[in-house]
């Protein structure tokens, strides 16, 4: 939603913390989604709860991270995507990830249906 208001009013949008520790890491991930099903968020008969997020990995995309950064990249609203390192192989890991071409349909209709009326969630 705030995207789009950004769009309609011309505003830039920069992506800070595309990739969160929880999306680096599967027992994080499996922790968070958990949470998320037991407030009531998020329903947990649609994911493997034992890796919710392994729908993100396919042919096309290696791993979760990579399927976040792509997603950002390429959500409409989002200007630029910042990316954060601490070595040359990570910055050159990130380079691919965000070379990458947008994530495809039946992922991103997936993400819709799981998590697209979640507003906000903290990750770390």
């Amino acid at each position: 939603r705030i995207l789009a208001r950004a769009r309609e009013r011309n505003i830039g949008v920069f992506c800070m913390f595309a990739i969160r520790k929880a999306l680096t890491d599967p027992q994080l991930a499996r922790e968070l989604v958990k949470s998320l099903v037991d407030e009531g968020v998020v329903d947990g008969s649609r994911l493997n709860m034992d890796a919710p997020l392994d729908c993100l990995v396919n042919d096309s995309c290696g791993s979760i991270p990579e399927a976040g950064y792509r997603f950002c990249l390429h959500e409409p609203g989002i200007d630029c995507v910042l990316s954060g390192t601490g070595s040359v192989e990570h910055v050159e890991e990130n380079y691919r990830s965000l070379s990458g071409a947008p994530l495809s349909r039946a992922v991103l209709s997936r993400l819709d249906e799981c998590f697209g009326h979640i507003d906000s969630v903290a990750c770390n």
